[in-house]
């Protein structure tokens, strides 16, 4: 990952439009490498849509990104939102094997050992339509740590967690900026853990 200082993206002025009806404005920040935003806000606030706007899948209505040109986004950048993206008839291990193939990992992190780390090793024959909300969750999560990329794109990743999962989220993010990952993830409430390179979006 990377380890320069160069901001990885420089958000300025950003808008977005819905119905001609503005969502948010004239939002600007940087991301650097091992540093962390937070957006908070309501819900309907633009919290989704400004996750969205950083992974690509939408285009901002005024202002701009610039992304280092180092960073290749679309090889390094992971998003993940209230759809999980992990298929109900696989085991948490093929989910795991599958997203790491097709992130194009040949080879890659150890998915049982994932697993285990996240307190699904005895879970990893299990179809993840069988698993619970939030197990499947975890799963997901696993998918962070078996395809690693620079940049986690996070929305609201404590849905469906009890506080232990909380807890284990709040630890991963922790560990993938002391590795020089950056993270923005979206939340309705606090984060649990102090970080020193944090910023807070409110988008309320």
């Amino acid at each position: 990952m990377s380890t320069h200082l160069q901001p990885l993206v420089t958000a300025t002025d950003l808008e977005f439009f819905r119905d001609d009806i503005s969502v948010f404005g004239r939002l600007s920040f940087e991301l650097e490498a091992g540093s962390m935003v937070l957006v908070e806000g309501a819900n309907g606030s633009g919290k989704t849509t400004l996750l969205r706007m950083l992974a690509g899948f939408i285009q901002p209505g005024a202002g701009q990104m610039e992304w280092d040109p180092e960073f290749e986004h679309n090889l390094q950048t992971a998003y993940l939102g209230h759809y999980l993206g992990i298929k109900d008839e696989l085991t948490a291990l093929e989910n795991l094997v599958f997203l790491q193939r097709l992130a194009g990992y040949r080879t890659g992190p150890d998915c049982k050992a994932v697993l285990k780390d996240l307190e699904l090793g005895d879970f990893e024959d299990a179809t993840a339509g069988q698993l619970s909300a939030g197990q499947r969750k975890r799963v997901a999560l696993g998918g962070l740590l078996a395809a690693p990329r620079q940049l986690w794109l996070l929305d609201e990743p404590f849905a469906a967690l009890d506080r232990a999962g909380i807890a284990q989220v709040e630890r991963l993010i922790s560990e993938h900026l002391d590795n020089s990952g950056s993270v923005v993830m979206s939340t309705h409430g606090a984060l649990g853990v102090h970080l020193e390179r944090l910023q807070h979006i409110n988008l309320s």
